[in-house]
């Protein structure tokens, strides 16, 4: 493809270890041309590769897309994908992998454990570099970025890639690349139409397609009628008469109707910005689907598979949860409060055919491809609690979400549908590559930030006022520049020499670049200066290593030498991750920390908690816990999953530091990553850490095991299971309590017969 012969050009396959950038629009051939990367860096040039992806479903991704092709040419493939703290399993083979794909908060916990780790790659892939400035992500990879950036006495090839950064050069520059290893390309191999969903009669309420308006005919041009007042309609059972969806012209009406027509031609994406307008937009689909209405019928013949997919989501949440019913017109959802697992079906549905519409907010964004050939859009503005107002997008992400539609292999034509005629003029500024925000790097976004704080209150910064400050965002801000310096300052840089350290770790950051104001660089210099200055007053530099191996802020640590945790007699003893005293005393008393931020009773989280760790389903869950499935679904993908994971992560990583790793039971040792998985038993976390992704199959042969007395473990374990395949299928089909696709997916990760 031309975007690739451009990279080519520039010298990608070159001897050197330089400094590449690459900017080609999605579908440009990206995943083909780190095949080719990575093949010349490994076998050719005899270095390892490290390949820096910003979501762990991503490098799932990624790792399936790239690993057949390279390990049928010798090279060896790891992605790790799970949390982010560092598995047994993970720590052990990495060092062995000739590529390992591996977000940069995992790779950063992980360079902590294993020494020298970073130092053994001298290749490094950057993807989905524009979020080098996002909210969550962008600090953990603009650090990374800064400690990898090649020198003189260490070079390191780096390759940084994104679509959509109007400032790459910028980018380019800072990573130390010369201008003739810039490689930009606008290159797209599928052609794509952008049509407006406009009035065409007032009177007769009927639509139109405005395609492609930017550009002159004849690719511009109007689809007369695309939709109309009939299609709306449907048979009263009762009369015998034709009667009207009611709310038949919203625009969530609307952008159902389109993404129903539009199916006919192929895989729909219908993209809205929260998970709420999922919610109604599913229930206006359903709607439209059981009342037969003329534009939801003449329906694709369903997949052979969908019954099995049903017969999953039905049993995970129930019958009558949202997607259990939605599922039954061939259409599903994805949103960031879906467990992982679900996600990954509905990708793989909408991929294989068995989904025909998926209903997704900005995941779709993030970088996992979808063989899409309509995306409708409904629209492009999000409500902010914070200011209690509607906000846009950026230009930035519209432009990442609509370049999805259309996949190389997959479809020729693309088409994208825009619903909500207000967000006319913005679209076209976006279509015409007008106003895209610059990455400037999330710690400068931080500076700002503070910088803003202490003007608009009229204060002069210390660590007093720094420490007496309430504001989760604002505390979680100081957290970040703690870890930065934690990560960055070596333990044993003289007490003499910190500020001179300070200004050399500045100069190297992104930040430096855009701090360009006497305020912002005496803003940035202060904060930094005061929190180092509060480091080694509060903690002894022999702790700063395990800080920074733990990831604990110095908040944190602070909360857990005052509530004393780390001295309970269970940390020795525990034989059973829900024992009521641990959960008690050890894990319902970090809700006391300020800055954990979860809402909910300790009684509900302990019973969810029981539940989750149980082998219970998100319905049971629901029903034991006397709320909706959506309740447990927020609960566990934020409250459980993210805030007390990595915290209960972090102290658990603090008593192995204390105590040492035979110091503490194997079961407290991994607490945080049964928790992350729904599990119970050391078994069980062997058969995930070693490939079975399925909770309920691995609960299943969990129960066999023990009913059958076998105590194996690890490799041993996973043996047994494949010399026994027969036995392990059939008590997997017979056990009600696995639906089909959870046998099917078990068997093929474990490559049981």
């Amino acid at each position: 493809m031309p975007s690739q012969l451009v990279a080519i050009r520039a010298g990608i396959l070159g001897d050197g270890d330089d400094t590449f950038s690459l900017q080609m629009p999605t579908s440009a051939g990206k995943t083909s041309l780190s095949e080719l990367l990575i093949y010349h860096e490994v076998k050719i040039r005899k270095k390892r590769v490290l390949f820096l992806v910003p979501f762990r479903a991503l490098a799932a991704e990624i790792r399936e897309g790239i690993s057949q092709r390279l390990t049928n040419a010798g090279v060896q493939v790891i992605a790790s994908h799970g949390g982010n703290i560092p598995t047994r399993s993970e720590t052990a083979t990495v060092e062995n992998a000739d590529v390992l794909i591996i977000t940069p908060e995992k790779f950063t916990a992980m360079a902590q454990i294993v020494p020298g780790l970073e130092s053994q790659y001298q290749t490094v892939i950057c993807d989905e570099g524009h979020l080098i400035d996002d909210d969550s992500r962008g600090l953990q990879y603009e650090l990374l970025l800064t400690k990898l950036r090649g020198t003189d006495a260490e070079p390191r090839k780096i390759v940084f890639i994104s679509a959509i950064l109007p400032n790459v050069n910028e980018i380019h520059e800072w990573l130390g690349g010369q201008l003739s290893h810039l490689a930009q390309s606008n290159y797209r191999p599928v052609e794509t139409d952008y049509g407006f969903l406009t009035i065409q009669s007032t009177k007769n309420k009927i639509w139109q397609l405005d395609v492609n308006p930017i550009y002159e005919r004849p690719r511009s041009y109007f689809l007369l009628s695309f939709l109309v007042k009939n299609d709306f309609r449907y048979l009263n059972s009762e009369t015998g008469r034709l009667k009207l969806i009611g709310g038949y012209d919203s625009n969530t009406s609307l952008a159902c109707a389109a993404a129903l027509k539009s199916r006919r031609n192929g895989s729909v994406a219908l993209f809205t910005t929260q998970r709420n307008f999922i919610q109604n937009l599913a229930k206006k689909l359903i709607e439209l689907c059981e009342a037969k209405t003329l534009v939801a019928q003449n329906a694709p013949t369903f997949s052979a598979h969908l019954p099995d997919l049903i017969e999953y989501i039905e049993f995970q949440f129930g019958q009558n949860y949202i997607l259990s019913r939605l599922l039954k017109y061939g259409a599903g959802f994805h949103h960031g409060r879906l467990p992982q697992e679900v996600r990954r079906e509905m990708e793989e549905g909408i991929q294989n055919g068995t989904i025909s519409i998926l209903l997704c907010t900005n995941t779709l964004a993030e970088g996992v491809n979808l063989p899409i050939r309509t995306l409708v859009v409904h629209t492009v503005k999000r409500y902010e609690g914070e200011t209690r107002g509607w906000k846009f997008l950026s230009n930035r992400s519209i432009k990442n979400i609509i370049g999805r539609a259309g996949r190389a292999g997959k479809e020729t034509r693309g088409r994208v549908i825009f619903i909500d005629e207000s967000e006319r003029d913005l679209l076209k500024t976006v279509l015409r590559n007008e106003k895209m925000e610059s990455a400037n790097g999330y710690l400068y976004r931080l500076i700002v930030m503070i910088n803003d704080f202490i003007t608009r209150n009229g204060i002069e910064l210390d660590n007093n006022i720094i420490d007496l400050q309430t504001d989760p965002r604002f505390m979680s801000i100081i957290d970040s520049i703690d870890f930065t310096l934690l990560d960055l300052i070596p333990s044993d840089t003289p007490q003499s020499e910190i500020i001179s350290h300070i200004d050399e770790l500045l100069s190297k950051t992104l930040a430096n670049r855009y701090c360009n104001t006497p305020q912002l660089q005496s803003c940035i210099k202060t904060m930094f200066s005061l929190r180092a200055e509060k480091l080694q007053q509060s903690v002894e530099r022999s702790i700063w290593p395990i800080l920074r191996k733990t990831g604990a802020s110095l908040r944190f640590w602070t909360f857990i030498q005052e509530s004393e945790l780390l001295n309970h007699t269970l940390w020795a003893t525990l034989d059973d991750p829900i024992d009521a005293q641990w959960l008690n005393e050890v894990v319902i008393k970090l809700l006391e920390y300020p800055g954990i931020g979860i809402e909910i009773t300790s009684e509900i989280l302990q019973t969810i908690i029981h539940g989750w760790m149980s082998g219970e389903t998100y319905a049971e869950m629901a029903i034991n816990c006397e709320c909706d499935v959506e309740e447990i679904l927020d609960i566990l993908s934020d409250q459980v999953g993210y805030r007390l994971q990595e915290h209960v992560g972090k102290l658990c990583q603090l008593a192995m530091a204390q105590y040492g790793e035979d110091g503490i039971s194997e079961l407290a040792r991994n607490w945080s990553s049964l928790l992350q998985y729904g599990l119970r038993t050391m078994q069980q976390l062997d058969i995930f850490e070693r490939g079975g992704s399925d909770r309920l199959a691995v609960w299943s042969v969990s129960r066999n095991l023990s009913l059958n007395g076998i105590d194996l473990r690890r490799g041993k374990l996973i043996t047994h299971l494949r010399r026994n395949s027969e036995e392990v299928r059939t008590h997997l089909v017979l056990d009600n309590r696995v639906p089909t696709l959870s046998v099917n997916r078990l068997c093929r990760e474990l490559r049981i017969r």
